[in-house]
């Protein structure tokens, strides 16, 4: 267990860097640099997709060894929707090399006052009506459907951080 708890550790520490790094991006700044729109698009789309995959991957690793965090992910529902979609996101990025992106970037108005000088970026997840899936995940892209499907990944990324980060706490409190 204490092999888990290390990898566990280590994955919530990257997710959490990685947030914070999207949400400047976000914001359009990264480590003090204002950020101009095209380099903001890169990492926005280079953050999303690690954070996909790290999202993803913690989530196994709970679902694999702690009992406990299966039942509380089933009892909230909303959440597991979003997790599953985020699951179904993950696997279109793997294996359908037609998909490049998964989100469309929609700007603010540009706001400026004495602390921010930015646009912020809405970045949301697209339309997939279009794409091919095969029968058997239609439940996960029916939950992507339902539960990111037009949201921005800002809202999405935040809430599946911070209910990752309250369940590592529990799962880790009990070992």
């Amino acid at each position: 267990m204490e092999v888990i708890d290390s990898r566990l550790k280590r994955n919530i520490s990257v997710i959490n860097k990685k947030l914070l790094e999207f949400n400047n991006v976000q914001r359009g700044k990264l480590n003090g640099e204002q950020l101009n729109l095209p380099k903001r698009d890169d990492l926005t789309y280079q953050i999303a997709v690690e954070l996909i995959t790290w999202i993803t991957n913690t989530d196994e690793l709970l679902k694999i060894n702690f009992d406990s965090y299966r039942v509380e992910k089933s009892k909230n529902k909303k959440m597991k929707g979003e997790i599953l979609g985020i699951r179904h996101a993950f696997n279109l990025f793997k294996h359908d090399m037609a998909i490049l992106s998964l989100e469309e970037k929609k700007y603010s108005p540009h706001v400026k006052t004495e602390a921010i000088d930015c646009v912020w970026i809405n970045t949301v997840w697209l339309d997939i009506k279009d794409i091919h899936f095969e029968a058997k995940y239609k439940s996960a892209r029916t939950a992507y459907v339902r539960n990111l499907q037009g949201k921005t990944l800002y809202e999405t990324f935040n809430s599946v951080v911070d209910f990752l980060n309250r369940q590592y706490g529990k799962v880790i409190t009990k070992n």
